[in-house]
């Protein structure tokens, strides 16, 4: 029993790490996501893929300024 706890505590984690680390790249808050997706699971996830908004909306994202080199 314990064992099943760890692995979906294992689960939970991987999936917040893997909503913080995306969530970095289109300007989301991370940490809010990340837990989020840490206390619904899979159910948190597949919120997060509804609302989240496309790749290089970042603030810091160098990609935006790329054409504007003269």
């Amino acid at each position: 029993m314990a064992s099943m706890q760890l692995v979906s505590l294992v689960i939970s984690a991987a999936l917040a790490y893997y909503v913080y680390t995306d969530s970095e790249g289109r300007g989301m808050n991370q940490i809010v996501w990340a837990l989020v997706a840490f206390f619904f699971s899979l159910l948190g996830v597949i919120v997060y893929f509804i609302a989240r908004k496309p790749k290089g909306t970042g603030s810091d994202d160098s990609t935006l300024d790329s054409g504007m080199m003269k």
